[in-house]
């Protein structure tokens, strides 16, 4: 299930963190917007991915 978080900035702006669980059952980030709604779109459009089997691991494919 996709949710919202909201974020106080210490500027007193609110950002919104966008989150989801992925194929593992791990809490994921779909990065911070500035409305509630794009969080939600950027949550819910995360968790299709893994819904339809087409998301993958972003850190997979760092090098260290």
């Amino acid at each position: 299930m996709a949710y919202v978080v909201e974020r106080k900035r210490s500027d007193g702006s609110t950002r919104f963190l966008a989150c989801y669980r992925d194929p593992e059952g791990r809490i994921r980030s779909a990065g911070t917007h500035p409305t509630r709604r794009a969080a939600e779109r950027a949550a819910h459009r995360q968790e299709q991915k893994v819904l339809a089997g087409s998301w993958r691991d972003a850190s997979l494919g760092t090098v260290t």
